[in-house]
C-alpha cells in the first residue's frame, strides 16, 4: 500500500521541513514511530506532503511548496493541517495518508476532500514530534497525535491495525489490546447534535438525523446529548494552542531576522540526529500536492 507522510512527520533519508525554509536541508536519519510501523506492515512511503507553515495556520499554504488546493473546486479550502494528504488520498496519488491533528487537521482535510480520517485518543498511537532533536512547547506535546486518511472506513481500520499499541520509542504509547470486547447487547448512544449550540446547517443536520435512525433501527438506545464544560474545554485548548502558535511564529520570525531565538531542551532519539546535506546532494522532496 502506497501512503504518504505529513511534511512534518519524519522519514529516514528526507528533510523534515514543516514547510519552511529554516528546515529545508535538515534530513532526518530514522523514521518516526508511525511511519516504521506502516512499513512493517507492507507499507511504502512515496512522498512528503504539503501542509501550512509550522502547522501554525489556517491557510493551506507553505513557504516552500506553495498552496494545496481542493481537487473539486479550487474556490474551496481543502482544510489546513494535513491537507496534503487529504487531497493526495481523494485524487487516488496513495491508498492512504499519514498525518497529524491538533483541532481537526486531519478529519477537516478528509471532510471538505470526500474521504474518511481517524483522529485516535492520546497514547493509542507511538508518535514522535520532536524538531530536530528538540521537544516542542508543552501544548505540542499534550495534544497533536498522529493519524490515518484513507479512501474507506475499511482502509482505515488496516491502518489502525498496524499503528496502535504500545512501542519502546514513546513512553506514552499506551499498551492496551488495539481492539476491546464486542458488545453482548444493545449500546446506548449519545447524539451531538449541535455542539456549540449555534445551530447547524440543515443537510448536516438531517444526515446527523438519519444516522441516528439507522442506529435505532438496529436496536441500539440513540439520545441527544450536550458535552460537559465544552466552553471551559475549548479555552483551556485556545490557550494552549495560542502560546504555542505564538513561539512558533516568534522562532521563525527570529531565523528570517537572522537572529536568535529560545527553544526547547534537546532530546537524544536517533530520529532527530538530523544532518545539513547541500542542496545538489540531497533527496529531493517528492510531493503529491
Amino acid at each position: 500500500m502506497p501512503f504518504t507522510v505529513k511534511e512534518n512527520i519524519h522519514v529516514a533519508g528526507w528533510a523534515t521541513t514543516h514547510g519552511v525554509r529554516k528546515f529545508r536541508d535538515h534530513v532526518t536519519e530514522a523514521d518516526s514511530p508511525p511511519v516504521r510501523r506502516l512499513r512493517a506492515a507492507g507499507a511504502i512511503p512515496i512522498g512528503h506532503t504539503n501542509m501550512p507553515d509550522l502547522a501554525i495556520s489556517l491557510d493551506p499554504a507553505s513557504q516552500l511548496y506553495g498552496r494545496t488546493y481542493n481537487p473539486w473546486d479550487r474556490s474551496k479550502t481543502p482544510g489546513a493541517g494535513s491537507s496534503g494528504d487529504g487531497v493526495a488520498v481523494a485524487v487516488g496519488m496513495a491508498a492512504l495518508g499519514l498525518g497529524s491533528d491538533s483541532g481537526g487537521s486531519v478529519r477537516m482535510p478528509a471532510a471538505f476532500n470526500g474521504v474518511a480520517a481517524l483522529k485516535p485518543s492520546y497514547g493509542r498511537f507511538a508518535a514522535d514530534h520532536r524538531i530536530m532533536g528538540q521537544e516542542p512547547m508543552l501544548a505540542s506535546q499534550l495534544i497533536p497525535v498522529d493519524g490515518p486518511i484513507a479512501r474507506s472506513v475499511a482502509d482505515l481500520r488496516a491502518a489502525y491495525e498496524a499503528l496502535a499499541g504500545a512501542d519502546l520509542e514513546d513512553p506514552r504509547a499506551v499498551p492496551v489490546p488495539a481492539c476491546g470486547p464486542r458488545p453482548t447487547g444493545p449500546l446506548k448512544v449519545g447524539i451531538v447534535a449541535d455542539p456549540a449550540g449555534v445551530g447547524v446547517h440543515p443537510q448536516i443536520r438531517a444526515a446527523i438525523d438519519e444516522a441516528a435512525t439507522v442506529l435505532e433501527r438496529a436496536g441500539h438506545a440513540v439520545e441527544e446529548v450536550q458535552i460537559p464544560r465544552l466552553p471551559e474545554t475549548l479555552e483551556c485548548y485556545g490557550k494552549l494552542i495560542k502560546v504555542r502558535r505564538e513561539v512558533a511564529a516568534h522562532q521563525e520570525t527570529a531565523h528570517r531576522e537572522g537572529r536568535p531565538a529560545p527553544g526547547p531542551v534537546h532530546g537524544t532519539h536517533p530520529a532527530h540526529r538530523t544532518r545539513r546535506v547541500p542542496r545538489a546532494d540531497r533527496r529531493p522532496p517528492r510531493h503529491p500536492t
